[in-house]
């Protein structure tokens, strides 16, 4: 699979997880604010990283997008209810296939040159370029941090999901690795 593709699937397998893991919420338990985290919920998160795919989906079109991650809207819909939050991961979908797209007819490339805005850690604004493959690798890995915060809110709740959102491809690829050899260990073991 190429890296254009890779990039999209990664992304749509995402926020498909993140659809199937809140859909079944009711809107108390996706408002419920954390106890270990003060201030945090679920719509929260889910909010968040949706407008981090806005930002950057809604720029290409431009012809040199402009990404300001911190100018985000702060859609209160998808924050306060379950309905807003798929429907919001229901139309980043629509964006995602509508970029792969663009991508498939060569309107656009991976190596696209985007302008990415956003506070630095001592509040001030900073501009410095990057490509739409490796923003979209952004947003991809930022809904992984952000699933697994949702995770740990949700057992909070007393609430199961599905621990292998939770995880970074290197960390998931890292864990079979380690389990496969732990088992080439045990057969090993016992044929002596």
């Amino acid at each position: 699979m190429d890296t254009e593709t890779q990039l999209i699937v990664g992304a749509v397998t995402n926020l498909t997880s993140l659809s199937q893991m809140i859909a079944d919420l009711d809107d108390s338990s996706y408002t419920q604010e954390s106890v270990a985290l003060p201030g945090s919920t679920v719509g929260k998160h889910v909010r968040h990283l949706l407008e981090h795919f806005t930002q950057l989906l809604s720029a290409l079109p431009l012809e040199m997008p402009t990404v300001n991650y911190a100018a985000r809207k702060r859609n209160q819909d998808i924050e306060t209810t379950v309905q807003g939050g798929v429907d919001g991961v229901d139309d980043m979908l629509r964006e995602l296939d509508n970029c792969a797209v663009h991508i498939h007819f060569g309107e656009w490339t991976i190596d696209k040159a985007v302008r990415v805005v956003d506070i630095m850690p001592d509040g001030q604004e900073a501009v410095f370029m990057s490509t739409l493959g490796r923003e979209l690798w952004f947003c991809s890995h930022h809904t992984v941090h952000h699933v697994a915060i949702i995770t740990t809110l949700l057992h909070e709740m007393g609430i199961s999901t599905s621990a292998g959102l939770a995880y970074a491809p290197s960390t998931a690829k890292y864990q079979e690795q380690q389990q496969q050899q732990q088992q080439q260990s045990n057969i090993t073991n016992e044929e002596k």
